[in-house]
């Protein structure tokens, strides 16, 4: 674990030694704070600046806060790229493509700074770091017994790590299955970003016809089973193409009512759209629309 920590720090700094050298000319944007006043500092040369409540520089962009709004200006062209925003979030540390919310409507803003109405399909690999992993996990039964296989392999194919595990003392009968419905999943970092190996999660369908979601933490000396969810009715959805720190975001119902976990622990919402990247569709019971944010944070129209 601690090589692979290390081969990505050496990747996101390779990848931001490479934007750098593609998108900053002329000196980076930089904010100062004088007398309580945040300011955005265009050019030291000219002291060209902008005040705002706060400021936030990242690789590409300067995220510039002013009320509930969020002005977007451009390092590389020092200009002003979109303004009078409500959220904005990234897929990944490994992707350059941001997603934002603009009034009641979802939008895309692509490293050269042009607003997308699409999704630009943004194709990330990591192989250029050497850090590609692929992954093979698989439920089986052996008599009463039930066990779970992993195999890790790097990028040419060598297993780093071959374990079985013996979850009948965790789950007893229940039928366990992973969040697809699967008892297998092959998969490796280009296409499912994040996904540690230490937090499994799992559907459990217990003797009185419930369901529960739950993780198998694997972090301490015995493997323990943590609910995160529990009494779930039987419909529920993935969404395999979004993630949220270590977990996929999925759809849950409890008393006819939707939520996506972990953003929410409870359902809460009349209806609720698959989510797109990083915001998601949704009516209250009383009839209000809005959007959920993968943070949690809720957008009403």
């Amino acid at each position: 674990m601690l090589m692979r920590f290390l081969s990505l720090v050496t990747c996101i700094a390779l990848t931001a030694s490479i934007a750098h050298s593609q998108n900053y000319e002329g000196g980076e944007l930089s904010s100062k704070i004088i007398k309580g006043k945040t300011f955005l500092v265009i050019s030291e040369k000219t002291q060209r600046q902008h005040t705002f409540d706060s400021v936030k520089i990242h690789r590409y962009f300067a995220f510039c806060y002013s009320g509930k709004n969020i002005s977007i200006y451009s390092q590389a062209t020092k200009q002003l790229v979109a303004s009078n925003i409500r959220a904005y979030h990234k897929l990944s540390l490994f992707h350059s493509n941001y997603q934002l919310l603009k009034a009641n409507k979802v939008i895309w803003l692509n490293i050269n700074g042009e607003m997308l109405e699409k999704n630009p399909n943004e194709k990330v690999n990591r192989e250029i770091c050497g850090t590609v992993l692929s992954f093979e996990q698989r439920l089986f039964k052996q008599r009463d017994s039930s066990f779970l296989k992993i195999i890790t392999k790097d990028v040419p194919g060598e297993v780093i790590r071959d374990i079985t595990l013996n979850l009948t003392p965790l789950f007893g009968s229940n039928y366990i299955s992973f969040l697809n419905n699967s008892r297998e999943l092959l998969y490796d970092e280009n296409t499912e970003f994040d996904k540690e190996l230490d937090n499994l999660t799992f559907l459990e369908r217990t003797a009185d016809g419930k369901q529960n979601i739950v993780r198998l933490d694997t972090t301490g000396q015995a493997v323990a089973k943590i609910i995160l969810l529990n009494a779930i009715d039987s419909r529920y959805g993935i969404n395999n193409k979004a993630n949220f720190k270590e977990f996929q975001p999925f759809i849950f119902m409890q008393n006819n009512l939707y939520g996506y976990y972990p953003m929410n622990k409870k359902a809460r919402y009349q209806f609720l759209n698959p989510i797109n990247q990083c915001f998601a569709r949704f009516m209250l019971t009383d009839g209000r629309k809005g959007w959920l944010a993968v943070d949690g944070k809720e957008y009403l129209d």
